[in-house]
């Protein structure tokens, strides 16, 4: 996997993250563990590809 996809992909988070805790209580979002998820290169290409990333 590319050094940018994995930065971009981040970046992203990080971003997404901080809205997250800046809604608080409010946010309506629910976190939870799945340990039989993996994230794979496909995945990751497919979740930037969603958000118009190529």
């Amino acid at each position: 996997m590319s050094t940018t996809l994995i930065f971009y992909l981040m970046l992203m988070l990080k971003k997404e993250l901080q809205e997250i805790i800046a809604n608080g209580e409010n946010s309506g979002v629910e976190f939870k563990r799945d340990p039989e998820f993996i994230v794979t290169e496909d995945y990751l290409k497919t979740v930037l590809y969603s958000r118009g990333v190529q």
